[in-house]
């Protein structure tokens, strides 16, 4: 994400976004080629293309490119450490087929806190009860599964209890109805 913090010493997966003529995005962070605009103060590690290491504090501009597309961010390279990453609110429970957000705060040396949703690696323990991206639970199956967000070698992890849907709407029916006086006539609640 644009305005990315990286301490030195330290690594960030990015992700490359693309969008497809017909409105879809795709993952490209596979195919794309990485660049640094100045691998002093960081570059990208070995074994993950798409791996982005803080070498010495500063900004750089990063770049992925694809065929003819290119897109670049600024990252800042610091000179602080990430002490605490937590994950409110914890436990959660969330009806199934809808939502629940979660939110990464980690507190850096300097005592600057930030949320860290974009930049965490999320995941489910039981990807079947919930999924989980950007700090975004989807709550497919009842059950519980942990959620873990990840950060900078920090780990937090919350339950996440997937309930029984609950009634989002209800409808009468028939949605207009003129009657005489004296006349009676059926509504039925759906």
């Amino acid at each position: 994400p644009q305005g990315a913090e990286v301490p030195v010493g330290q690594g960030v997966e990015l992700i490359a976004t693309g969008l497809l003529s017909d409105g879809t995005a795709t993952d490209l962070s596979a195919v794309v080629v990485w660049s640094s605009g100045d691998p002093t103060i960081a570059d990208f590690g070995e074994g993950v293309p798409s791996r982005l290491v803080g070498r010495l504090p500063g900004i750089v501009s990063v770049s992925a490119t694809v065929g003819d597309h290119a897109a670049s961010v600024d990252v800042e390279i610091v000179d602080r450490e990430l002490l605490t990453l937590t994950l409110e609110p914890g436990p959660i429970s969330i009806p199934r087929g809808l939502d629940g957000d979660l939110v990464a705060e980690g507190t850096w040396s300097d005592g600057v806190v930030e949320d860290f949703g974009d930049l965490a690696a999320w995941s489910s323990s039981d990807a079947e009860v919930a999924t989980v991206a950007g700090g975004v639970v989807s709550a497919l199956l009842s059950g519980t599964t942990f959620v873990e967000a990840r950060v900078f070698g920090l780990e937090a992890e919350v339950l996440v209890t997937v309930t029984a849907p609950v009634e989002v709407g209800l409808t009468v029916l028939p949605d207009s109805l003129s009657l005489l006086g004296g006349e009676v006539e059926a509504l039925e609640a759906v």
